[in-house]
């Protein structure tokens, strides 16, 4: 048996959204990430210190840590996006037929 110790926390968890850098901030085991949305900048944290990683080296060496990463990522985004919609005062039959209106027709966004 190996001697890894387990996050109390699980696996992975979001950490939040820095609004000054616009960068997402997941814990995945003890390690921290930090991310802007579309995965194109990403940072090594510790210590409140931001390590910059290349990222298609990082693609190709922790494919799993990747793919949980992204994955965490659009999942905040989407649910952050159904959060501002139940907001807004606009029904989903206007939105949807603004989008048609406008061409965008197919499309899955309401």
């Amino acid at each position: 048996m190996s001697n890894f110790k387990k996050h109390p926390d699980g696996y992975k968890s979001y950490l939040g959204l820095d609004r000054l850098t616009s960068l997402y901030s997941i814990r995945i085991g003890w390690q921290v990430y930090a991310s802007n949305a579309n995965g194109s900048v990403l940072y090594k944290v510790k210590d409140e210190v931001k390590t910059p990683l290349d990222v298609e080296k990082f693609k190709t060496e922790y494919p799993k840590v990747w793919d949980l990463l992204t994955q965490e990522i659009d999942f905040q985004r989407r649910k952050q996006l159904a959060i501002k919609l139940l907001e807004t005062n606009i029904s989903l039959q206007d939105r949807k037929a603004y989008m048609q209106k406008r061409g965008f027709t197919g499309s899955r966004k309401g």
